[in-house]
């Protein structure tokens, strides 16, 4: 499926809908977000608050409830937290898209963090996976960042008529490096939000207030939620900060202790997630799902980071150690 148009939203057609399913009392402002890629965000005041309005453009109406009841089973973390509608579940259709309201949460994003900060996001996501280790709902989610020889191979024949050289570059590199490590299966599992990173991070006064985007949230081995915050955290114009690496990593490990087995398989998930996020951009280029200035970004970013990663296993280990 190709990008779909965002729905048009006004004024009166807004009242509409949320006298008709919500008890938020009287509109009285509202805005459009500038993120939200593949999505429709609205900041919305009423008398009763702030609240946050989403029309979901890039999931199915059915993959939506995996989020909304991962979200419901999380408690005392600056999440979003879906609204119920008058007398039944959290979704409404709004011009032929499914749109569900949020708690409004405080802070403002950042690309400048202390140390104290990045502790702070390490915290975060270890609590978050305590509550969701074991977590399991009848809804499957897709790996987006799987790395299988199908994939691979499907994604090497489909962007054939891709031209532009920085993204011939990339697939031939995945060809040869793509299917090189391979995550244990008897890692501790449970639901990962796969997308902390610091567009999705509110700080207010140096604390953290709020993790947004469960978009891509799905079952698997915690480690690699870990391996992702890590990536967005600490790559910048194609390095590894293994500094601000470290302070995460012990962010994490002073609420949830890692095993030995998941502290084994860290630097094994960080490579795999660099090139399972730059297959996946190419493959969804291929779909017409992401625009293709994105990719490119992706390309010189993370996929750069992941070429220039050069420490050993033994060396990465230290590291953290």
């Amino acid at each position: 499926m190709p990008f779909l148009p965002s729905p048009k939203v006004n004024k009166i057609e807004l009242k509409n809908h949320l006298s008709k399913y919500f008890s938020l009392g009287k509109l009285l402002y509202y805005k459009k977000f500038k993120k939200g890629l593949g999505n429709s965000l609205y900041h919305i005041k009423t008398t009763k608050g702030d609240f946050v309005f989403k029309i979901v453009i890039r999931n199915s109406p059915y993959k939506i409830y995996y989020e909304i009841d991962l979200q419901n089973t999380i408690t005392n973390l600056p999440i979003p937290k879906p609204i119920k509608i008058k007398n039944r579940g959290y979704l409404f259709d709004y011009h032929g898209y499914k749109a569900f309201i949020y708690k409004f949460l405080p802070g403002k994003e950042t690309n400048k963090f202390s140390k104290q900060m990045l502790f702070r996001v390490g915290k975060f996501l270890a609590k978050l996976h305590l509550q969701t280790e074991g977590f399991s709902s009848s809804i499957k989610r897709i790996d987006r960042y799987a790395l299988t020889p199908v994939k691979l191979k499907y994604v090497i024949q489909e962007s054939n008529d891709l031209k532009h050289p920085k993204i011939k570059k990339a697939i031939s590199y995945l060809k040869s490096n793509a299917l090189k490590y391979k995550l244990s299966t008897k890692l501790p599992k449970g639901a990962m939000h796969m997308d902390v990173k610091p567009e999705n991070t509110l700080f207010k006064k140096g604390h953290l207030s709020g993790v947004l985007d469960f978009d891509i949230s799905y079952n698997g081995p915690l480690i690699f939620d870990l391996a992702n915050t890590l990536m967005w955290f600490c790559s910048q114009k194609g390095k590894f900060d293994t500094d601000k690496a470290k302070i995460i990593y012990q962010g994490y490990n002073s609420v949830r202790k890692l095993i030995r087995q998941e502290s084994s398989a860290l630097f094994t998930a960080l490579h795999n997630v660099f090139l399972g996020i730059s297959l996946c951009g190419i493959d969804l280029l291929v779909q017409k799902k992401l625009p293709k200035n994105f990719i490119i970004w992706v390309i010189d970013n993370l996929l750069e980071t992941e070429k220039n990663l050069k420490l050993t296993k033994k060396e990465f280990q230290k590291i953290f150690n």
